[in-house]
This record gives C-alpha cells, sequence and structure tokens, in this order.
C-alpha cells in the first residue's frame, strides 16, 4: 500500500496541481480529501463485490498474510484468475524461477525506496492488493 500511496503522491504532484506536502497529503488522503477518495473506501466496494453474486467472479481478493505465507501459491491463484493456465505462470517451478524474485518484498524495496522524513520514488511498476 505505502508504495501506491507515495506514487499516488509524486503522481499528482507533477500531474495533478497538488502542491502540500507529503504529511498534508497523507492527512488529506486519510481524511478522504483526495480526488479517488479513501483507501478504505476502495476496500468497502471490493469486498462487497467480492460477495455479490453478479460480481463475484471478476473480483480476487488477495490478502498480504496469505503472501507472506504462500506466495507461489497465491501467484497460482492470480494466474488461475486471469486465466493464463498453461503458461509459465502455472508451473510452480517456473513460478519459483521467474516471478517471485520480481514480486518478493526485497526487489519492491529495490524499486520503491521511501523513507517518510524525505520520499524518493523509483516505482517502475505498482500492484495494488487488497
Amino acid at each position: 500500500i505505502m508504495c501506491c500511496f507515495v506514487m499516488l503522491f509524486f503522481y499528482l504532484s507533477d500531474e495533478g496541481g497538488y502542491t502540500d506536502s507529503f504529511k498534508q497529503f497523507f492527512e488529506d488522503w486519510i481524511s478522504n480529501k483526495i480526488i479517488f477518495g479513501s483507501w478504505a473506501q476502495h476496500l468497502k466496494e471490493y469486498l462487497a463485490a467480492a460477495e455479490d453474486p453478479q460480481s463475484r467472479d471478476q473480483v480476487l481478493l488477495v490478502r498480504y498474510e496469505d503472501m507472506k505465507s504462500d506466495l507461489v501459491g497465491c501467484v497460482q491463484r492470480v494466474a488461475q484468475f486471469l486465466q493464463l493456465e498453461g503458461t509459465s505462470v502455472s508451473s510452480r517451478s517456473d513460478i519459483e524461477s521467474e516471478i517471485v524474485p520480481k514480486v518478493s518484498w526485497h526487489n519492491w524495496q529495490e524499486m520503491c525506496c521511501c523513507d517518510v522524513g524525505s520520499c524518493h520514488l523509483k516505482c517502475h511498476n505498482a500492484i495494488v492488493l487488497l
């Protein structure tokens, strides 16, 4: 979430005309004053869609705790959800050798460095997780 939050700050600062500090941006984001709404509202809407019989097959909820305990299994679930069976992301060994290194926490720290005092961003990719 932090990487996405930081990317949103820089995007709105560069492209959206947001001129306040990072600290103020955080306060505005928590208070639902940012253009795209609050994270809590997004989460509430996704959870409702996941329970709705008309839309539940269009939503895949992936918990952070599940990724920490079984990242390969979660990647397989995402691949199955995206109907990528028969590709390299459906093989457990290919996931372990090709995908896990790219989505590991260590790699995210390499791609998206942010210390709250002074933010530096070098993200090139983003994954939004619930």
